[in-house]
Formats: structure tokens, sequence, C-alpha cells
């Protein structure tokens, strides 16, 4: 069932706590709007690294924090990711570095 999602927006309805590691089985999932939420501790790198279509991701006005995970880098169909108002850092990769993310 997850496989055929293509698109999620649950931004701006007070989701709290972690995203959730079962959002890599959306394999067809190309946008994904969280924004707006209460989302906390480190973007989770695992789920995005099976999410190979991704094009649209706005993880905007949340609270989480820590390094970018480099598997956000490693999609390439993933254009100006917007992660801002949030806490987050850019670690040390080549990868990262080259990628137009929105802070």
């Amino acid at each position: 069932m997850l496989e055929a999602t293509q698109a999620i927006d649950l931004s701006n309805i007070n989701l709290s706590g972690i995203i959730p590691e079962t959002l890599g089985g959306c394999r067809n999932l190309f946008s994904l709007d969280l924004s707006g939420n209460k989302l906390s501790v480190p973007i989770p790198a695992k789920p995005f690294s099976q999410l190979t279509v991704l094009t649209s991701m706005n993880l905007s006005r949340n609270d989480l924090d820590g390094q970018i995970p480099e598997s956000l880098a490693e999609l390439k169909h993933l254009t100006a990711p917007d992660l801002s108002h949030n806490q987050l850092k850019l670690c040390q990769s080549s990868l990262i570095e080259t990628t137009q993310f929105v802070f």
C-alpha cells in the first residue's frame, strides 16, 4: 500500500515526534510536505535513502536539529528541498555542499 503513494501533504496539522522509518516504504513518493509541524530530533537518513524518485520536499518550520543526512544529497531528482526555520547544520560532505538546500 505504501509503495503506491506518490504525494504526502501533512503540513500544518501539529504533528509531533520523529519522521518515521516507514516513510522509506513509499518508493514512488515524488512530493513530501511535512512543514509547519512540531517534528523534532535529527532527520533520519534511512527512509530518505529509499525515496529515489522524490522531487519536492518541504520540512520547514519544525523543530528539527542536528546534521542534514548525506542521503538527502544523494537524491538525484530532489530540487531545492526546503529545510528552513529548523536548527539544522550542514555536514562536511562534498555531496551536501553541492546540493541547494533552502535554509
